[in-house]
Formats: structure tokens, sequence, C-alpha cells
């Protein structure tokens, strides 16, 4: 199998549309299949942007460029097989882990075993402790080829993010595959979800309570982000501002949304004051 971006996206298309054929009688899952193509897509603007201004990846050869525009074209393969069992209702899709099945499709569809493309899409959606953990991680005795590794799920890690902010301004709704109708009204965050805020913590989705918690756990993806043109992207394209923004909709508290704009405004600023190390 060719590693090339034009590959990864014939296998995206393909599965794409066997998608759209075996869930043509529900529209809910039609609209969710059509918003997986479209972030995609997007990652692979958002990735390409990073791959031309972040230094260790300028500085790389076309081999190990290729292997990232593939593992960030291919991140979200699974959620197309994932949409199909699950009919595109959310409660199913919760029951289904996208990045495993991403991991599978190209290990056994494709025939994929570097594992710089198979970790870092495996886990694309884990936190990054689970990679460390992860047996195949763990066996592995060539240290470049770890580094190699953490350095491509950085990159797939950080577009899918970046990616997901951008879409979620254009259906604040559907993102992730939550309406808001799944939550109640509030105008108030759950205790955990705060406290986890504060603490510059990813926020764990099993503590939302409410619409708001599950805007703020999104928001709190940047304290997951690990490359400095990743920030900048967002300082460009104002995404953190429009999210506050957003989020200012249902917390009418105003010393509430002061103390979320100056602490995020504040952890972006430093992480453009420096060089941020890809975390070893």
């Amino acid at each position: 199998m060719e590693i090339s971006i034009s590959s990864a996206k014939q296998i995206l298309n393909h599965h794409y549309h066997q998608c759209l054929e075996e869930i043509a009688k529900s529209k809910i899952a039609i609209d969710s299949a059509n918003q997986k193509w479209e972030h995609s897509l997007q990652v692979i603007g958002a990735g390409n942007y990073l791959l031309r201004n972040q230094k260790e990846y300028i500085e790389e050869k076309e081999e190990f460029i290729n292997i990232c525009r593939y593992s960030i074209a291919l991140h979200d393969l699974g959620r197309f097989k994932e949409i199909s069992l699950a009919n595109g209702f959310a409660k199913e899709l919760s029951k289904h882990d996208h990045g495993i099945y991403s991991w599978e499709m190209l290990k056994d569809i494709y025939n994929i075993t570097d594992q710089r493309i198979l970790l870092s899409v495996k886990h694309h959606g884990h936190m990054i402790e689970e990679l460390h953990n992860d047996e195949e991680f763990i066996k592995i005795k060539d240290e470049k080829l770890k580094q190699e590794i953490l350095k491509v799920a950085a990159i797939v890690r950080d577009a899918d993010k970046i990616a997901n902010y951008h879409l979620f301004f254009k259906d604040a709704k559907i993102i992730y595959d939550i309406n808001i109708d799944n939550f109640p009204e509030s105008d108030k965050f759950s205790e955990v979800i705060w406290q986890q805020f504060i603490n510059n913590e990813v926020c764990s989705y099993k503590h939302r309570k409410s619409y708001p918690d599950f805007l703020l756990c999104v928001l709190c993806w940047i304290f997951d982000i690990e490359l400095e043109a990743s920030f900048k992207f967002i300082t460009k394209l104002n995404l953190s501002d429009s999210f506050i923004n957003l989020l200012s909709e249902y917390i009418k508290d105003e010393n509430t949304m002061i103390v979320i704009k100056n602490k995020v405004d504040t952890y972006i600023s430093s992480k453009l004051d420096k060089n941020i190390m890809l975390k070893a």
C-alpha cells in the first residue's frame, strides 16, 4: 500500500461513500457521515498548516512527512464504520471507539504495519498516556522510532483538535455527535468540570451535567495541545475568543466569563512565548 496523501484520500472517499450506502435510510446518520467527511478534510488542511509552520516538521524528510499526512487524513477512518453500526444515534455512538476502528481497518484491510501510523491513529482521541501505556508502544526498543511515533501522534492530535474548534462554529449543535437537547438547560458549570478547568486539565466527559459543561470540556482541549504552531493557528483565526463568546450565550455571570477569558488568554500567551517541546 502506497503511503501518500492521494492514496489516503482514496481510502477515505471509499469508506465515506460505502457508509452513505449503508445508512441511506437514516437522515441523522447521513448528516453525521457528511460532518465527519467535512471534518476529515479540515483536519488535512490544519495538518498542512502545522507541517508548514512547526519547525520540527519543516526540517523532516519527505518520507516522514508522508507518514504524517497519511495519518492525519485517516485518523477518523473508523468514524464511518462507527456511524454505520450506530446508525448515527449519539447514544449508540458512545458505545464505540472510532480510533480503535481506524487502527483495525488500516491494519486488517490495508495491511499497514508502520507503528507511526497505527499508534497515532489508534490513540488520537485518547489521553496521551494511553499511547505511552499501549503494549505495542512499550515493547518497541528503538527509541528513535518511539520518538517518531510521538511526533506523528502530536500533529495528528493537534490537527484534529484545532479543526474541531473551527468546525464547531459552523454547527455547534452536532459537533461530536451531541445535540443541545441531550443536556438540560443550565447557566452554570458542574463543580468537577469547573475545577478541572481551573487546574488546566482536560475535562472528563463523564462528569458533564449540562450543555455548558460540554462546551467547557471542548474548550479545555487547549490543555492537551502540544505544538506552538497550533496555538498560533488558534490565535490567527480567533478560535478561542469565538468559542468563549459562544459559551457566554449560556453562562450569564460576567465574573465567571472574565475568569475563563483571562485564564485561556494567559495560557495561550504562555505557549507562544517559547517553543513547545514535544512531550517525550
